[in-house]
């Protein structure tokens, strides 16, 4: 049933009904609007006396637009789901108030988003960009609040990549599939792991997209080539790479992870980007993309270079229910630790013997550039959206 949007008060109603119906995860009744009021309608599902449903999008202020985010995302998002019935509201932490959320909506008509006001959500979906925002007072404040309203919310935070280390290396399924890794904790440590390895890479514990890798390759003169996306530097020995780097550990927490000779695509190395959602009681395997390093990077994440490759374009022997049952083996492991977690994606490297060995795994994954992996991904989130609000599917 179409949900009308009055302007003057930035709400939404119902045309001219008497009937008795309710919204939100706090079941607030709907009021009715005239006709002459409404600036433009959404499609919503009616399951008995309440329609819905609401879902909220968690993210973060901005200084100078209404939120941060990425907004074609977000549209991506809304127009899907419209198609079956919800209402996306993007809402900060200063948008709630005490039985309601004042927050953003898309208006399909005219192409933007405008202020509205909602009961609280029937589920939320947490969009926080980055790890700095999560761990805002602010913010931590609305997840705890989250928590005493009940209301369901997926993925809980950004993975730190030494803690999913250790769950990882401690799990007898997956452990043969995770490069030795080490946190940084002092000189000797760090010295000794590059001396056993020759080539690691230097990653910063809650780094997503490629950004604050750095490849270390200890070379036979002793001397170490320092790579990052951007430069390259030769650095005289193991003492001046530490004093070169050491500042950067008094600031940010940093893991070393054994580098992994991958196959190539035009001497480049490529490996896989695997994503995996929750839903009907069980977790699927989405689709699997192939990342291949740009001419200068070092990674290949495509912010970084990267380049997207179709398995027509590589010779690799890629066994699906292989990395679906790795991806399904992850995703208990990270259920168990961490609680509702909705989606993830995961970079995964084939060596040349045929191995995978899991590099990361990222809470918040992107949108998948691969059509038929997006629109699954898209299809698979509004089927959880249902689920976790209690709204059927189906009409």
């Amino acid at each position: 049933m179409k949900l009308y949007y009055e302007q003057k008060k930035r709400s939404f109603g119902l045309l001219e009904t008497n009937e008795l119906l309710t919204w939100g995860n706090n079941q607030l009744p709907l009021p009715s609007l005239n006709r002459e009021d409404a600036l433009f309608s959404v499609q919503m599902k009616k399951q008995q006396k309440r329609i819905g449903p609401i879902v909220g999008f968690l993210t973060s202020a901005h200084k100078t637009k209404s939120f941060v985010g990425n907004r074609d995302t977000f549209i991506r998002i809304h127009k899907q789901l419209q198609q079956t019935g919800g209402l996306i509201i993007v809402f900060t932490p200063f948008g709630i108030q005490h039985d309601q959320i004042d927050g953003y909506v898309y208006n399909s008509n005219e192409e933007k988003w405008v202020r509205a006001t909602t009961p609280l959500p029937n589920m939320i979906y947490n969009r926080v960009a980055t790890v700095k925002q999560e761990q805002h007072e602010q913010m931590r404040k609305t997840f705890q609040w989250i928590k005493e309203k009940q209301i369901p919310m997926f993925n809980p935070h950004f993975f730190n990549k030494w803690e999913t280390y250790r769950l990882f290396a401690n799990n007898p399924n997956i452990k043969q599939h995770v490069p030795q890794t080490i946190k940084i904790t002092d000189k000797a440590r760090f010295e000794h792991f590059i001396q056993t390895n020759q080539t690691t890479y230097l990653k910063p514990i809650y780094g997503n997209k490629g950004s604050g890798i750095m490849l270390l390759q200890l070379n036979l003169d002793e001397t170490i080539t320092l790579r990052t996306n951007q430069f390259q530097r030769k650095l005289k020995s193991l003492q001046q790479t530490w004093e070169k780097l050491s500042p950067l550990f008094k600031k940010n927490d940093f893991i070393l992870q054994q580098a992994i000779s991958l196959p190539t695509y035009q001497n480049r190395p490529y490996d896989f980007r695997v994503h995996v959602q929750f839903h009907s009681n069980q977790w699927h395997l989405t689709g699997i993309g192939i990342r291949c390093a740009g001419t200068e990077s070092i990674t290949t994440h495509v912010p970084q270079g990267g380049q997207i490759l179709s398995l027509s374009q590589i010779d690799s022997t890629l066994d699906k229910a292989q990395v679906a049952l790795i991806a399904k083996q992850v995703a208990g492991v990270l259920q168990h630790e961490y609680g509702n977690i909705g989606e993830f994606s995961m970079d995964i490297g084939q060596d040349k013997q045929g191995h995978y060995w899991i590099f990361e795994v990222n809470a918040k994954p992107m949108i998948f550039d691969e059509p038929k992996i997006q629109q699954k991904g898209l299809q698979n989130l509004i089927t959880l959206f249902y689920e976790q609000s209690l709204f059927l599917q189906e009409e």
